[in-house]
């Protein structure tokens, strides 16, 4: 159980961890969490180019394999649709809620996904979040522009699930 956070004048706080060690707190900014969403977009792209050159070569193995004149790549159509979307919930929600905190492209920037209490983000509430970049991007993605604009630069989706996004673990 954490202590309640101390505000400073310059946008960070004082702490104190689980073991009851005094901590400055600084919260991550719109650009650095703009960077990280690139990573990961760069990372989840490389992730569905392989697995669909996997898939490729193994429709076609198979079709040659029983004797085809030419691939049908059709069966592929539902596999490419769906993919990429259950590719994104296992990242966005496995990695924040692991012992990382944070998905790949975040602990790139050195940035961490915690609980407003500083706790770690569980299983449920990384999928709560995921869900809620979609109340973020609504109306003009103003819910992501919050977070120039919040003392604890904080997204709509972080209003919502109660999370912070902080350089440095807790």
């Amino acid at each position: 159980m954490s202590i309640p956070a101390i505000p400073l004048s310059d946008d960070r706080q004082i702490g104190r961890d689980e073991v009851g060690v005094q901590r400055s707190i600084r919260y991550a900014g719109f650009w650095i969490r703009v960077l990280a969403f690139v990573l990961d977009t760069l990372i989840l792209t490389v992730i569905g180019m392989l697995l669909l050159v996997i898939a490729v070569v193994f429709v076609a193995t198979t079709q040659y394999l029983s004797g085809a004149a030419a691939p049908d790549f059709s069966s592929l159509d539902g596999f490419s649709r769906f993919a990429p979307s259950i590719i994104d919930l296992i990242y966005y929600v496995y990695f924040p809620a692991s012992r990382w905190q944070a998905t790949p492209g975040k602990r790139i920037c050195r940035i961490y996904i915690i609980r407003v209490d500083g706790g770690r983000v569980t299983a449920w509430l990384a999928l709560g979040r995921l869900l809620a970049y979609l109340v973020s991007a609504l109306p003009l993605f103003l819910g992501y522009f919050m977070i120039g604009w919040t003392k604890q630069k904080t997204a709509l989706h972080d209003l919502i699930c109660g999370t912070r996004v902080v350089y440095g673990r807790l």
